[in-house]
C-alpha cells in the first residue's frame, strides 16, 4: 500500500514537474562570434566551428546553454560552419505564458534536407520563396541568420539560407524583406532573370526595376553577383529616391549612341540587301549572294542593337536581347 502511494505521489511531482516548466529556444541568445562582410557574405552568432582554435565557438549569453541538432547543419558556402540554437528550460507563469521571445519546445530538431527552394538547396535568391516538404514532419522554415555569395546555375549569387524544422517557430521565419534595409523590400526587384525576376543589374543589360508603387526606388547594397564573366550589382527596392535612377545618364548617353549606330548599320544594310536582290545582273553573280548571307546576320544584329538600345533606356531588361547579339558575334568570329 504504501509503494502504491510512493508510485502515485512520484508520478504528481513529475507531472507537476512537466507543467511547470518548458524547454525554449532562440537564436538572439546565440553568443558565438559572427561575422558580416559585404562581398563575402554574413554569419549571425549562431554560427560556429567544432574547431575552436579558429575563433568561432558555441556559445550561449547567461542562462541558456548550446543546442545543437542530431543531423548537423553544415553551410559549405561559407567555411564549414554549423548552426546551433541556444535553449533553457523557462517556467510559466500564472497564465502558462513564456516570453514572447522565446517558444515552448520539446524534442526541437532542424535539418536541411527538407528545403524545397527552387534548386531544393536551403539557399534562396530573392524573390525566391523559404519552403520546406510539406509531406515531412520538419515542414516548418526558420531562417539561420547567414548569406553570401555561391555559384548557382553557374551564376555567382546572394544567396539567403534557411532551415526546416520540426516546430513552427513565428518569430524565426524567414522573410526575405527582413535582409532588406529599412524602408525597402527586395521581392518588389523585377530586373529579369531568365524565367524569372531577380534583384541584380548591370545598367546597361539589365536596369534596376521595382514593380511596386510603394517601393519603387532602386537602392544599390553593394553586393555583387557574377554571370558569364560579367558582374552585376545588387540592389533593393525603398520608399525613399537615392538619386538612383534605372539607369545612369552616361548610359543612357551610350545607349544612345549605340540605338543610333544600330540605326545606322540597319539602313545601310537594308539598302545594300535591295539593291542586290531588286537587279537580275547583279543577283545573277554568285559572289553578291554570298554577300547577302553575310548581310542577313548583320542585319539581325543590328536590329538587337536598335531594340537592344531602345529597351535599356525605356529601363526594360535586355538580357535575352543581348544574349542574341552575343550569339551573332560569335557566328562570325568562329
Amino acid at each position: 500500500m504504501n509503494s502504491c502511494h510512493f508510485l502515485v505521489s512520484l508520478l504528481l511531482l513529475l507531472l507537476q514537474e512537466s507543467l511547470s516548466s518548458r524547454l525554449v529556444c532562440d537564436d538572439s541568445q546565440c553568443n558565438g562570434t559572427g561575422f558580416y562582410d559585404q562581398q563575402e557574405g554574413y554569419l549571425s552568432q549562431c554560427w560556429a566551428l567544432y574547431e575552436e582554435a579558429w575563433g568561432f565557438p558555441f556559445a550561449c549569453k547567461e542562462g541558456y546553454t548550446v543546442h545543437q541538432f542530431e543531423n548537423p547543419i553544415v553551410l559549405e558556402e561559407i567555411g564549414g560552419f554549423v548552426y546551433f540554437t541556444c535553449c533553457k528550460e523557462e517556467e510559466d507563469s500564472e497564465e502558462g505564458d513564456i516570453e514572447e521571445s522565446a517558444i515552448s519546445m520539446s524534442n526541437f530538431q532542424c535539418v536541411d534536407t527538407e528545403c524545397t527552394s527552387t534548386i531544393n538547396d536551403c539557399l534562396v535568391d530573392a524573390p525566391d520563396e523559404f519552403t520546406c516538404n510539406a509531406n515531412s514532419k520538419y515542414q516548418y522554415p526558420r531562417k539561420s541568420g547567414a548569406g553570401g555569395p555561391t555559384f548557382m546555375d553557374d551564376m555567382l549569387v546572394w544567396f539567403e539560407h534557411y532551415v526546416c524544422c520540426n516546430i513552427d517557430d513565428v518569430k524565426a521565419r524567414p522573410d526575405i524583406n527582413d535582409l532588406a534595409s529599412e524602408g525597402c523590400v527586395l521581392d518588389a526587384c523585377s530586373s529579369f532573370a531568365y524565367s524569372d525576376v531577380d534583384c541584380f543589374a548591370d545598367g546597361p543589360f539589365e536596369p534596376m526595376t521595382c514593380d511596386s508603387d510603394r517601393y519603387k526606388y532602386p537602392h544599390k547594397t553593394g553586393r555583387l553577383g557574377m554571370e558569364d564573366g560579367f558582374y552585376w550589382s545588387h540592389y533593393e527596392c525603398c520608399e525613399l529616391d537615392d538619386g538612383t535612377p534605372p539607369l545612369k545618364k552616361t548610359i543612357v548617353i551610350r545607349e544612345g549612341v549605340r540605338l543610333a549606330l544600330g540605326s545606322i548599320g540597319f539602313l545601310l544594310t537594308l539598302i545594300l540587301l535591295i539593291g542586290i536582290c531588286t537587279s537580275r545582273y547583279v543577283y545573277s553573280h554568285s559572289y553578291n549572294l554570298y554577300l547577302v548571307g553575310l548581310a542577313i546576320p548583320d542585319l539581325i544584329l543590328n536590329t538587337t542593337a536598335i531594340l537592344g538600345g531602345a529597351m535599356s533606356i525605356a529601363g526594360v531588361s535586355t538580357r535575352l536581347m543581348n544574349q542574341s547579339g552575343y550569339a551573332i558575334f560569335t557566328f562570325y568570329t568562329v
